[in-house]
């Protein structure tokens, strides 16, 4: 056991604390203990395994701080859906640190990487950004791709920041978030987004399914300071990875499971592997959540605007206001010039109705 080096107990509902005797195991690269129920603080020993790269800890109910410190190989730490608080170590703003703190108690004003930490405030735990004021009524993204404008004019969101092993990412506006965990098995370069260039068939929006965000774990999109109510959700799926029809890659299957949760101003979807399904048909790592894109629109009629329309409108007055300012004032200097010209040079009608200059 001490030459292992990857240990994976995911979901399988384990109960007690870390178990100490892990820390013997220096050898290990990938550890996995996600989704279970394990309690009691983070023991320091796993920080500092000497060959410890990955560490899934989230989805338990540890409670406590951070340790202090950990080793200079461990770069990609999830632990995220816990109970944990506490300011947080100076080792968060390590160059390469992939860490994931989603729906914790953690103190963030405190800390100096803003960079890392950019919109972590509205994904604690209860998400309480704009919680009891919403400012939203609905969400829209491309999943994994650029902004694009559907058939029907619906604008999906870009979503193409690069997402890896344990990271998240919040929009500007804090409008909405997305949060990945997991490690491909058995690949050697995973990539955490798939494309196509396939004419996608049954669809009038065929680039909107060209590409999709997927997960080897756990993928969630979060909608942020929505208006409480009835949602009409829309997740759209096409599978582009190369399942061959006829051979034996046709054997191939993606399953996962999907969560939607909507309460007290925010939307929580899921999109979650449970371990069914295949994992190396066609290539080693095709499994997990796939998605193309997300829409969350209300079925009522909203009472809420979004800050950038109402900056939008404010600045659309602003241009209205100068723009009528100014032809004002431009009509107000051509009739003081018409005046003056009229006084120097007096004019009246004829009887065929022309002006006529009495000027000398």
């Amino acid at each position: 056991m001490k030459s292992l080096t990857t240990l994976e107990l995911r979901n399988n509902k384990i109960l007690d604390s870390i178990p100490s005797y892990i820390g013997d195991y220096q050898s290990l690269v990938h550890l996995d203990l996600s989704f279970n129920n394990l309690s009691g603080q983070i023991r320091s020993l796993l920080f500092n395994l000497s060959s410890l790269t990955h560490l899934f800890l989230g989805n338990n109910k540890l409670n406590g701080i951070l340790p202090a410190k950990k080793s200079q190989f461990l770069l990609n730490i999830d632990v995220s859906y816990n109970n944990l608080s506490g300011s947080l170590p100076s080792w968060i703003s390590h160059k390469s640190l992939q860490l994931n703190l989603v729906a914790n108690n953690f103190t963030l004003e405190s800390s100096n990487s803003s960079a890392l930490l950019h919109g972590m405030n509205c994904l604690q735990r209860n998400f309480p950004c704009y919680r009891g004021s919403s400012i939203y009524s609905s969400f829209t993204v491309n999943c994994g791709g650029r902004e694009i404008k559907s058939y029907n004019d619906i604008v999906y969101e870009r979503d193409n920041e690069t997402l890896g092993p344990a990271k998240y990412y919040v929009t500007d506006k804090n409008s909405w978030g997305v949060s990945n965990v997991g490690v491909f098995s058995g690949s050697k370069s995973p990539m955490y987004n798939s494309s196509s260039t396939s004419r996608i068939t049954n669809t009038q929006d065929i680039e909107l399914f060209q590409i999709a965000r997927i997960s080897a774990s756990s993928l969630r999109y979060y909608g942020l300071g929505l208006e409480n109510g009835n949602y009409t959700v829309t997740l759209k799926f096409a599978e582009i990875a190369d399942f061959d029809t006829t051979g034996w890659k046709s054997y191939g299957r993606r399953v996962f499971d999907i969560y939607v949760q909507v309460s007290e101003n925010y939307l929580d979807i899921h999109l979650f592997w449970a371990g069914k399904g295949t994992c190396c048909i066609p290539n080693d790592g095709t499994y997990g959540p796939s998605i193309s894109a997300i829409s969350a629109t209300p079925d009522f009629e909203p009472t809420v605007r979004p800050p950038s329309l109402t900056t939008q409108k404010n600045k659309t007055g602003l241009i209205v206001g100068m723009v009528v300012g100014v032809g004002v004032v431009f009509l107000s200097v051509l009739a003081v010039f018409f005046i003056v010209r009229r006084r120097k040079r007096p004019q009246f009608d004829d009887d065929d109705g022309n002006l006529k200059d009495l000027s000398t």
